[in-house]
């Protein structure tokens, strides 16, 4: 598994979550990172911080662990995403879930990581699914869970999400947290290949010889009518 790159992915996504009064100074902010007007971007963030705004904290968060317009201070950042994360932001739920999960000031902390990944799922962010479904599948942060694993999997699969993809893939076709279906398994697992996740390969190559060319025909046909289903947000 690769590490996502939190403040790309953040920088990317956090347009409009900002709320009266502050969301027009997050916007003027967010518009001055993507120019690359960091400094600027940091003088308009930091009397939202000191307010306690939650979108400025993650995106103060952002700077502080790029080292962009400020310090690099990774305590800090996480300080940042810490806060805002208590306030129910997802996006810095997600990165302080990152910092936990690969030790980023302070060391690794899976059970934390689990918590904070499960939390932004809970807040529509299929790539917290995917790694929420991971740790649960691998028992990692707590116990293995294959039913609330295949639950997250399979939303963040249905809105796109390659590793997710492979995970459904996998535990249908191994009937954990549901019934097995070999061929919808299938599909998942192509659908995972053809999204550019190499380790479906392995997967597929095993799962195709249990197949018979007709059912793998039909899988293939059904990967290229599948399309992505946007997922609400159920917080914020």
């Amino acid at each position: 598994m690769t590490r996502i790159g939190a403040f790309g992915f953040l920088l990317a996504l956090l347009a409009g979550l900002a709320t009266p009064p502050a969301a027009a100074a997050v916007k003027d902010a967010e518009a001055a990172m993507t120019s690359g007007r960091y400094a600027e971007a940091v003088q308009i963030l930091t009397p939202l911080v000191a307010s306690g705004d939650r979108d400025a904290e993650t995106l103060m968060g952002g700077l502080r662990l790029s080292g962009l317009g400020v310090d690099k201070d990774l305590g800090a950042a996480r300080d940042l995403f810490t806060a805002a994360a208590q306030k129910g932001q997802p996006f810095a739920q997600y990165n302080l879930a990152i910092m936990h999960h690969y030790g980023d000031a302070g060391g690794v902390d899976l059970a934390a990581a689990r918590r904070w990944y499960t939390l932004a799922a809970e807040g529509g962010m299929p790539q917290a699914m995917s790694q929420a479904a991971l740790l649960m599948v691998e028992g990692q942060g707590g116990p293995k869970d294959p039913d609330k694993a295949r639950f997250w999997a399979e939303r963040a699969a249905n809105a796109g999400d390659p590793m997710a993809m492979n995970i459904v893939g996998v535990l249908i076709a191994n009937g954990q947290g549901g019934p097995a279906d070999l061929l919808q398994g299938y599909v998942w697992l192509l659908l995972a290949d053809r999204s550019g996740f190499k380790p479906a390969q392995e997967s597929l190559e095993i799962l195709k010889h249990r197949l018979t060319t007709e059912e793998r025909t039909k899988a293939e046909q059904a990967a290229d009518a599948w399309r992505p289903t946007a997922q609400a947000p159920d917080r914020r």
